[in-house]
């Protein structure tokens, strides 16, 4: 439904591993293309590996598991201004730090773009408590895959992709049962959680092409689909 509120999760494995400035580019016609076609749409983009070498310096450095949140946290943050100055005449070039901030954004009428949110949580996780917040019932992520499969495609060769999956089978597919600075999954822990607690729709689709985004919100039968 058009004029709806949707979120936007950006993967950071896409315009983050390293920064690229190309897909920064492309993503944000996205997003005004979205804007033209009637959505209301928020983003939430992720730090990607400019996150990860960050924590990985600050494991080298003995810094607790808290500090290596805070510091992918502010990571993701850069990314989002990057973001968000890509799109100044939509944003005023701010993002917003909490959730209080992204709604007060979104009702001033502004473009409303963020990063990570507190430790112990991803942007998964963020987008879904933003999508809550806003009421929106969409979430699309841009992945570096082109959807959830019954097992790691990177490792198994016969990995089948399944085209929708309901909430509660999503914690029998993923490895990692718990929360970790940097981890890399196509949908957290947390957010799997949260996901059973809120009837959602989360669609996961191949970042390499922005216009995923759009063909996802037309119907079009590509990525997986998570549902209640």
């Amino acid at each position: 439904m058009k004029d709806q509120c949707i979120v936007i999760r950006i993967g950071g494995s896409i315009i983050a591993s390293p920064i690229d400035p190309n897909m920064l580019t492309a993503y944000s016609s996205t997003i005004r293309k979205l804007l033209r076609i009637g959505y209301k749409p928020v983003v939430v983009v992720g730090g990607g590996n400019f996150a990860r070498n960050l924590i990985d310096i600050a494991s080298r450095l003995g810094l607790t598991d808290y500090d290596k949140d805070e510091i992918a946290i502010e990571a993701s943050r850069v990314v989002a201004l990057l973001f968000s100055k890509c799109l100044k005449d939509l944003t005023k070039g701010v993002i917003a730090r909490s959730l209080e901030e992204a709604e007060m954004i979104f009702n001033s009428g502004l473009l409303t773009v963020m990063g990570g949110l507190k430790p112990g949580m991803t942007t998964d996780s963020v987008a879904i408590l933003l999508a809550r917040r806003l009421k929106a019932d969409t979430i699309i992520k841009a992945s570096k895959v082109d959807g959830i499969y019954n097992r790691d495609p990177n490792i198994y060769r016969d990995a089948v992709k399944l085209p929708r999956i309901k909430i509660s089978d999503l914690r029998s597919i993923f490895s990692d049962a718990e929360h970790r600075a940097g981890i890399s999954q196509v949908i957290d822990p947390e957010a799997c959680r949260l996901l059973l607690e809120t009837p959602l729709k989360f669609i996961v689709v191949s970042g390499l092409n922005p216009e995923n985004i759009v063909k996802a919100l037309e119907g079009y039968d590509i990525g997986s689909i998570v549902e209640p």
